[in-house]
């Protein structure tokens, strides 16, 4: 997420009702795992924990930046280079879903940098502060990260009609598995594929539904050009590329 205001004017400030704009399953998703992370850590801390609270913490960082951002960055940026203005004046029903989804992914992403520089704050104090004063500082609820409250989930609800662990695990297994293709191939990870063939079972199918927009964007593939072949007894996906 960008530390100026973006072209989708996300201002997320910790206080506003943003999350109502974050529809995307994928996205509700990480959000579950997120304040899972944010609960573990803030459970350590009250202990006197500081390290393992630091280890959770780093751990869902680097998630974050290695799966869930390289997933869903193609979605949040799909319209940096169209007019927004006319987007949102637009009565067409696939402007609106595009946007909509954009949206998504902004405030996610926002909301995720919200929560990290905070719970990073008593370890890395320099940087937290400095993104603090460039993205939230002039409209937050304090003027320095340091005097803020520390990060409370619990007056967040997220709509989840999935469970959100599964959901995850199977995007992220599933995006680590079409990179080894391409680095066993020697192609880069921004090379274009031709075809995306995966085996599925018929429960991974229907997490495979829920991110098959945003895995196709992170892959460099068509969606019109994944070919799915569901097997029962399935256990793991498999994928092959073509390019």
């Amino acid at each position: 997420t960008a530390l100026n205001k973006s072209p989708l004017e996300s201002n997320f400030l910790g206080v506003t009702n943003s999350i109502k704009k974050i529809t995307s399953p994928i996205d509700s998703a990480w959000l579950g795992l997120l304040f899972e992370i944010v609960k573990k850590a803030t459970n350590f801390l009250k202990q006197f924990h500081y390290a393992p609270a630091l280890e959770c913490i780093e751990q869902g960082f680097w998630l974050f930046c290695d799966n869930y951002l390289e997933m869903v960055k193609g979605r949040a940026y799909q319209f940096s280079h169209f007019d927004i203005s006319y987007f949102k004046n637009s009565t067409s029903k696939a402007d609106g879903e595009k946007l909509a989804k954009a949206k998504s992914a902004v405030y996610t992403l926002d909301l995720s940098m919200y929560f990290f520089i905070k719970m990073l704050a008593p370890y890395m104090p320099y940087i937290t502060e400095h993104i603090w004063q460039k993205r939230y500082g002039k409209n937050s609820e304090t003027k320095f990260i340091h005097q803020s409250k520390w990060p409370e989930v619990k007056k967040y609800t997220i709509n989840n009609t999935f469970d959100f662990n599964s959901l995850l695990n199977f995007a992220f297994k599933l995006l680590e598995l079409i990179r080894t293709q391409k680095t066993a191939q020697n192609k880069s990870l921004s090379a274009l594929v031709k075809k995306l063939k995966l085996n599925l079972s018929p429960e991974q199918l229907e997490l495979f539904k829920l991110c098959e927009q945003d895995i196709a964007r992170a892959s460099h593939v068509e969606v019109k050009n994944i070919l799915v072949e569901t097997k029962t007894h399935q256990k793991d996906p498999t994928v092959h590329l073509i390019f």
